[in-house]
């Protein structure tokens, strides 16, 4: 959930599916755990590589147990490879703590009649301000339910176009800020 959670509040990934394909592997089957597609179409597969499927799991040169042999069966299925590191992910705990908290945000967000509507209305609030916390938005757009405009708010971040300042602390008073290039690989 984790790795997902990376992927959905990660304005480069415009799709992402969970255990795409198998791959063989020296007669043996390797399930990869996602695919992902970028806005400029490039496409990979990802691997979820365990502390203990790691050689050397604290260095920069730590490496897969088994990634000259997948990376040969990915190159010859014509796949692009990536591997993700659980000690990354244990790393990243606080911001995926907050991703997590946000998701039925940005789901809500999908479902929205007035979703259009209301991106406007909270993004016109950043043409003014640099920053602005939840709460200074939800105040200044009292018209709309608070938790509608969250959603926005957090659809926003998951498009690129609005980022949280500090993801590792979440609280009503977080700040978000407008991004400048969002979407762009």
């Amino acid at each position: 959930m984790a790795v997902a959670l990376r992927f959905e509040f990660n304005p480069l990934t415009l799709a992402y599916v969970e255990r795409p394909r198998t791959l063989d592997v020296q007669g043996d089957p390797v399930e990869l755990d996602f695919w992902t597609r970028e806005p400029r179409g490039r496409e990979r597969f990802w691997l979820v590589v365990a502390i203990d499927d790691t050689l050397s799991p604290r260095s920069p040169r730590r490496e897969y147990r088994r990634a000259r042999a997948l990376i040969e069966a990915a190159q010859h299925a014509q796949l692009s490879l990536e591997f993700c590191y659980e000690e990354d992910l244990q790393k990243d705990a606080a911001s995926l703590g907050t991703w997590y908290r946000l998701l039925p945000y940005a789901q809500t967000a999908l479902t929205l009649p007035n979703r259009e509507a209301l991106r406007t209305q909270v993004m016109a609030q950043f043409d003014t301000l640099t920053r602005a916390s939840f709460g200074q938005i939800e105040s200044a757009l009292r018209g709309f339910h608070a938790a509608d405009v969250r959603a926005i708010a957090v659809d926003l971040v998951c498009t690129g176009q609005l980022a949280l300042v500090d993801p590792a602390h979440l609280t009503r008073f977080s700040v978000l800020e407008r991004r400048s290039a969002h979407g762009q690989a």
